[in-house]
């Protein structure tokens, strides 16, 4: 096992080496930070002395490894915009993304997987039929649309739910969730369906294997056959799907946090790329990146638990 995870974690290196470098290259080829910092008044002379208290006049490979080093020691350079350290920006709106994402994955995993082995229980009939129409629509309308109904719905005409805004948990755990309620609806809108489609098509699957027919066949409840037969067997497509799934999460905030004004990194993102304030868009792109490549190490590591065969 420890083999396994040391060999994953090999593998995970080149791939957070390539990202660091198509990050970097990429926003330089987008056009003169500089430039687009002062604007179109800026003579030569003042673009010419910002580009190189900015180190930007050096050569590109130059220019990669001092700031690749400077990662490494937490050092994400100086935002060109509010002339904060990135890493202090970005740190200071992590708490809202983590919360927003954590509530997200929780809930859509408590939903999808009972709705989608509900599906496959009860295949065929009406309530296979209306479980599976459910998941077609919901996967058909995006995100920032069913975030607009549901603060029509919950915040304007019944004055439920807050309509924007982030409680900390600091003013303590009921506000925190009222604020994140209708958010994390709509970002489990399409994940959701994701889960329920996999999970159902997953346990149709397994019910079809001769185990099931003996389990069913001494007595089992299906309950217990549902439990220790179909959704263990069916756990590896299920787990497959809730890690591309957390990719849509991640990219998910950005809709998100603007529809309902959270100060999160998505939203944060948003006013870096608008603004050309490439030192913090590097950042959020990295941490992003980094976090969906280890991700995907957690569920290689998971795949192994749940199937020993794939170790070898």
């Amino acid at each position: 096992m420890l083999r396994f995870i040391f060999y994953r974690l090999l593998g995970a290196i080149p791939v957070v080496g390539l990202v660091s470098i198509a990050v970097f290259l990429f926003l330089r080829m987008a056009g003169d930070p500089v430039a687009s910092l002062l604007g179109e008044n800026a003579t030569a002379q003042q673009v010419a002395e910002i580009r190189h208290a900015m180190g930007l006049d050096r050569p590109v490979m130059m220019q990669f490894l001092s700031w690749i080093l400077h990662v490494f020691q937490g050092d994400f350079g100086i935002s060109l915009v509010t002339h904060e350290p990135v890493w202090k920006m970005v740190s200071e709106r992590l708490g809202a993304t983590l919360s927003l994402s954590l509530t997200t994955i929780v809930f859509s995993i408590l939903v999808a997987v009972p709705l989608g082995l509900f599906a496959a229980r009860h295949r065929k009939n009406w309530i296979d039929r209306l479980i599976v129409s459910f998941c077609t629509a919901g996967f058909s309308v995006p995100t920032f649309v069913v975030g607009y109904l549901l603060v029509w719905l919950f915040s304007i005409k019944l004055q439920w739910l807050p309509a924007q805004g982030y409680a900390s948990l600091d003013r303590g755990v009921g506000d925190w969730i009222l604020h994140l309620i209708a958010p994390t609806i709509a970002m489990s809108s399409v994940f959701i369906v994701l889960i329920a489609r996999i999970t159902r098509a997953g346990a149709i699957e397994v019910l079809n294997e001769d185990y099931i027919r003996t389990a069913r066949a001494i007595g089992a409840s299906e309950l217990r056959v549902f439990r220790l037969f179909v959704l263990r067997n069916a756990a590896v497509p299920i787990v497959t799907i809730i890690g591309v799934g957390i990719g849509i999460v991640l990219t998910g905030v950005v809709v998100t946090e603007t529809v309902f004004n959270l100060p999160g990194v998505g939203r944060l993102t948003i006013e870096s790329v608008l603004a050309r304030d490439f030192p913090v868009i590097q950042c959020v792109i990295m941490l992003f990146s980094f976090t969906y490549v280890f991700i995907n190490l957690a569920v290689d590591i998971i795949y192994s638990l749940l199937d020993p065969r794939i170790r070898n």
